[in-house]
């Protein structure tokens, strides 16, 4: 190889390195390595033919060190027994008090969410079906309480 050659193929393994680099790091900033596993049943609606009552589920609860409002925490919602695209509405719990806003989040993608006010202590994810439903459905994947 030419000595332009030689430089030309380095600066490309260059950029490819650098590419994996900054999307490692990414990554990484998502994805703190303290992620606990979650595995739980969103209940059926009450009454779903008369339109009435969304009932909530709960995971097991885990530690948040921090009550930091700007501490966001992480959601991986991995599988839906709904199936793939589906809908569940989750949010962040201490008790039954909510301490991020109830949203809809898609079965297959992962999420970073603000809290609306700061929270410590054991904190667990609720849960409803997105629409009125007879049917309960299973959901798990991974989550971290206290993104840093």
């Amino acid at each position: 190889m030419t000595i332009s050659r030689k430089s030309n193929f380095l600066m490309y393994v260059l950029i490819i390195v650098s590419i994996f680099s900054i999307g490692s790091s990414v990554f990484a900033a998502n994805n703190t390595g303290d992620d606990k596993s979650f595995r739980f049943t969103v209940p059926a609606s009450s009454n779903p033919d008369k339109g009435t009552t969304y009932d909530n589920g709960y995971s097991q609860t885990q530690s948040r060190s921090t009550a930091e409002k700007n501490a966001p925490w992480y959601l991986n919602l991995a599988y839906s027994s709904e199936g793939a695209g589906t809908i569940t509405t989750m949010w962040l719990a201490k008790g039954s008090t909510a301490y991020s806003v109830a949203n809809k989040y898609y079965q297959g993608k992962k999420y970073t969410i603000k809290v609306k006010s700061g929270v410590s202590g054991s904190v667990r994810i609720g849960a409803e079906n997105n629409n009125l439903t007879s049917k309960s459905h299973k959901v798990e994947g991974y989550w971290d309480p206290a993104v840093r």
